[in-house]
């Protein structure tokens, strides 16, 4: 005796998903949508801040040339944009926003951000130099962005701005 198997078809209450369902993978897809455009644009900034921050360690060389110059002398009270070179043009900086400025063994060169998106447009980032006894230049990097929004900043900008450096031991 042969027994035919047949194939069981499914009523129409089990075919397919129900409202209730494709709104919950909806619901799902949309979060998940809304969590990686918020990461992909905050990888998009801190891109933009870090090569500001890249254009702006530009001067260090100069700096460090004169800082060797000094031979452990303060930095010049007269130091302006112009002794150290030429500005970097970048197209996330505001023009004509450089400024330098040097007092006793600390040299300050700071920009104004644009176009950076977000929190950071409009903020002035830091390169702070502190001039040691040997003529070598020890640098920071600071900004007067908000704390909360540090994490778009470049990773060696990353710290409060009244952060220093700790003098060398001898």
């Amino acid at each position: 005796m042969k027994q035919v198997f047949r194939a069981r078809r499914a009523t129409p209450a089990q075919q397919g998903l129900t409202l209730i369902g494709q709104m919950m993978v909806l619901l799902v897809a949309g979060a998940l949508g809304a969590v990686a455009l918020s990461s992909w644009l905050d990888v998009q900034v801190r891109e933009r801040a870090t090569e500001a921050y890249n254009q702006l360690e530009a001067i260090k060389p100069a700096a460090e040339k004169l800082g060797r110059e000094q031979r452990g002398q303060p930095w010049p009270a007269s130091l302006a944009m112009a002794t150290l070179g030429e500005a970097p043009a970048g197209s996330h900086f505001v023009p004509g926003s450089w400024q330098a400025s040097a007092q006793d063994r600390l040299l300050t060169v700071s920009v104004q951000l644009q176009d950076t998106g977000r929190h950071l447009d409009g903020q002035r980032l830091l390169l702070k130099g502190w001039l040691e006894e040997d003529g070598d230049v020890r640098w920071v990097c600071a900004s007067d962005v908000d704390p909360r929004w540090h994490k778009q900043l470049p990773a060696p900008c990353q710290y409060k701005p009244s952060r220093s450096p700790e003098p060398k031991s001898e």
